[in-house]
């Protein structure tokens, strides 16, 4: 496999893509847009790289349906990585994807910090921190995902949210001190959730609606403001808890 390596230079973002197939584009500078409803980055193509190399990606507050990066094309074999990302609808925005990386990236003052949707499976969200979002990272209608290792807190809304998801694994992941729940889990199934921390969410800790056969073991719920750590609502059946440690 040859694979090209291509330089983005920082400045003005807004309509830039990633189309060159098995290339690994490295960011050389900060990006900005002040245009509302557009993608900074948008990737066109599989088998693509995107190194930030710890530069900044900022919306400047262009809200209004706009993304930091995104791949909504059903393109697979993508990694993301070393990006901070701030103040756009969506930081990191995946549809249709699979068998791809969000990595080591940093997403905040956004409406979704890291958002996988629509059909994508086998991906990895993997040591990323989305705080002081809305909600720090979505999964919504996939499969089969990995979300490890991630920092989940102070968002305004919810630190993990799963909708009409299944079948995926959440470990060692951290949603503290959001306004809301720890982890919202609505209409989703057969999901694995292990030695996650849940700590200091305003209503709960974890919230599972319409869920069934999802697994929580060693997971630690702790300082809630409210006495009810867990909320199961309507319409669960077949969950297990083993090992959590509620306080």
């Amino acid at each position: 496999l040859s694979v090209s390596s291509t330089t983005i230079i920082g400045g003005s973002c807004s309509g830039n893509t990633l189309d060159a197939v098995d290339n690994h584009y490295i960011l050389e500078g900060d990006l900005f847009t002040t245009t509302a409803g557009v993608a900074c980055l948008t990737i066109l193509s599989n088998n693509t790289v995107l190194d930030c190399q710890g530069h900044l990606i900022n919306g400047t507050g262009a809200f209004g349906g706009s993304r930091g990066i995104e791949n909504i094309g059903g393109y697979n074999n993508i990694t993301i990585k070393n990006c901070r990302i701030i103040q756009f609808n969506s930081g990191i925005n995946f549809v249709n994807t699979d068998n791809s990386s969000i990595t080591n990236n940093t997403i905040s003052s956004s409406g979704v910090g890291i958002s996988l949707g629509s059909s994508s499976e086998n991906n990895a969200i993997s040591n990323n921190t989305a705080n002081s979002n809305s909600i720090g990272i979505q999964l919504e209608t996939n499969s089969n995902n990995r979300v490890i290792n991630n920092n989940a807190n102070s968002n305004s809304n919810y630190g993990i949210a799963l909708s009409s998801s299944h079948l995926n694994t959440l470990t060692n992941n951290t949603a503290n001190s959001n306004s809301n729940y720890g982890i919202y889990s609505s209409s989703s199934n057969n999901n694995i959730l292990t030695n996650n921390t849940f700590s200091s969410n305003t209503v709960n800790g974890i919230y599972l609606s319409a869920g069934s056969n999802n697994s929580f073991t060693s997971n630690t719920i702790i300082g809630l403001n409210i006495g009810v750590s867990l909320y199961m609502a309507f319409a669960t059946s077949n969950n297990s808890f083993f090992s959590n440690t509620l306080s």
